[in-house]
């Protein structure tokens, strides 16, 4: 399946085996989307919300969750499914578990500007995410516990993408003048 939004036209596409199977229009206008992969839903943000959509209902929008007092800028969504962070303008970042959508945690982020790209990950001992800014910076902290330490770096210009590396504590992203960086966290390491 692939999921794919316009922000102008205020749709969501599906396709399955390069054919389109559903078109679904959406009040506002997507700006982050999203594929759970234990649900089938397709997570997409609306200014200020985020709402859960299944292509394969008759009423295709399932929810809208609690709107967020800030404009979302990314969202993600762990890879096993058992987690979904968004964050905005106000660098909140905002975890939530998908079985009961309910809040389980949040975490100021300490970037500078807004988060362009986030990635959730569970291989610490504690809940962590890595979150790159508009700009250049990419930082990586702890959300789950009192000490939310952090760590990170600023690279050569803005970036153009982020991924988490699987089963491993490190991020990779590209930046727009073509660096490649990643951030990784050792096994037992001590982020300070």
């Amino acid at each position: 399946m692939l999921a794919s939004a316009s922000y102008l036209g205020k749709t969501i596409s599906i396709h399955e085996n390069r054919q389109l199977v559903r078109e679904m229009q959406t009040i506002g206008n997507v700006s982050q989307i999203s594929h759970h992969k234990n649900t089938g839903l397709v997570m997409a943000t609306e200014a200020q919300q985020l709402c859960l959509w299944d292509h394969r209902a008759h009423c295709p929008l399932v929810s809208r969750l609690p709107a967020v007092p800030a404009m979302i800028t990314a969202l993600a969504c762990h890879g096993d499914g058992a987690l979904v962070g968004l964050t905005g303008t106000d660098h909140v970042v905002t975890v939530y578990d998908p079985r009961k959508w309910s809040v389980l945690h949040h975490w100021r982020a300490p970037l500078k500007y807004e988060a362009a790209f986030l990635e959730l990950s569970l291989q610490a001992a504690n809940l962590a995410c890595f979150a790159a800014g508009s700009d250049s910076q990419l930082v990586y902290g702890h959300i789950a516990t009192k000490e939310k330490k952090t760590c990170g770096f600023q690279a050569d210009s803005r970036w153009m993408g982020l991924s988490k590396v699987p089963d491993c504590e490190m991020a990779v992203g590209i930046t727009e003048s073509g660096g490649v960086y990643a951030l990784g966290i050792g096994k037992g390491e001590d982020v300070s």
